[in-house]
């Protein structure tokens, strides 16, 4: 999704987001040579939407490396995730909202799972409050 947001903001003329490390240029690069080969042109962002958040498309799996995984989400162990979070603030962020997908096990749907979670590696970390579904 990230490079998708990134063609896209690029596409319409949205403010830049932060960019990607240079090394990864390469996949932003090849995702916007996709992007152009959807059709009809004037509603290539249907296309570009299809499936996010429920499964990766095979035309997104070659740029869906542990490289792009690692930059640019919150995919780690508890104690990585625990440091990241403790930088928010630092940062300027007050707040962090998780989605856990459409294909989450049944466990974390009905949020007793999404919860314990939240409380093994947020609570832990940072001074918030989490809110049961």
């Amino acid at each position: 999704m990230t490079l998708h947001a990134m063609v896209e903001q690029h596409e319409f003329g949205s403010p830049p987001r932060q960019p990607l490390p240079a090394h990864l240029q390469p996949l932003l690069d090849r995702y916007r040579e996709i992007y152009h080969q959807y059709v009809p042109e004037d509603a290539r962002y249907l296309r570009d939407h299809h499936g996010h958040l429920m499964y990766l498309r095979p035309d997104e799996e070659e740029l869906c490396t542990a490289e792009l995984i690692r930059a640019t989400t919150w995919t780690a162990s508890c104690e990585e995730l625990r440091e990241r979070l403790q930088e928010l603030p630092r940062l300027g962020y007050s707040h962090v909202a998780v989605n856990f997908g459409s294909g989450a096990p049944s466990g974390w749907k009905t949020g007793r799972i999404c919860v314990q979670y939240l409380e093994r590696v947020v609570l832990s970390s940072a001074r918030c409050g989490v809110a049961s579904p």
